[in-house]
């Protein structure tokens, strides 16, 4: 397949995101069926997100140029289509996707070379579940903060300090209903009328 046939032919995706904003979307390419399986049960352990596996890098890259994602996770080296191009593609048609990239021969070239063209991030096979997981938590956490795409209430609630005045008041409600249970409700003035002589 040429260059040509590579590109996407619809003009670059603005990222516009809602604040309700529903699971984020991860397309993850390899054609390493061990590691999509590997990738697979390290992120289902994210309940904000739909992971979407792909072993065929051309049908990812049709992918990347008529769906919208939120982060994109590639190996390297793949036949057809490789991870560069991927990369490529991807920032062409979205430049604000965030990509991550896959590989079992790692370089400081191919680490920088990557990095320039876009990738965010950079990590080595054999894959560590939990390297993965931790890496993908904070790639999405990144990118919702820097598109604004946390609820109001999210928002509020990561705020340290409105933290501890949620404990605070969380506290206060406890002891007032502790009070209330030994004391009893006050009694209403037409109950101290009434017992007036």
């Amino acid at each position: 397949m040429g260059q040509e046939g590579k590109g996407c032919s619809r003009k670059p995706r603005q990222a516009a995101r809602r604040y309700d904003m529903v699971k984020a979307r991860i397309l993850v390419v390899d054609d390493e069926e061990g590691i999509l399986k590997v990738c697979a049960g390290a992120l289902h352990k994210l309940p904000d997100a739909e992971i979407i596996l792909e072993s065929q890098s051309r049908r990812a890259a049709e992918q990347l140029c008529t769906e919208s994602f939120d982060l994109l996770i590639t190996d390297i080296r793949m036949p057809e289509v490789d991870g560069m191009e991927l990369l490529q593609i991807a920032r062409q048609h979205d430049p604000n996707l965030t990509v991550l990239m896959l590989t079992g021969f790692p370089s400081v070239e191919t680490a920088v070379r990557s990095m320039k063209l876009g990738a965010v991030d950079y990590l080595s096979k054999p894959l560590s579940p939990r390297d993965l997981l931790t890496t993908v938590r904070h790639l999405l956490e990144e990118r919702r903060l820097r598109e604004g795409t946390y609820s109001l209430p999210e928002i509020i609630g990561k705020v340290p300090a409105m933290q501890v005045v949620f404990e605070t008041l969380s506290r206060q409600t406890i002891d007032q209903e502790a009070a209330l249970c030994f004391t009893g409700l006050p009694s209403p003035p037409w109950r101290k009328e009434e017992e007036q002589p």
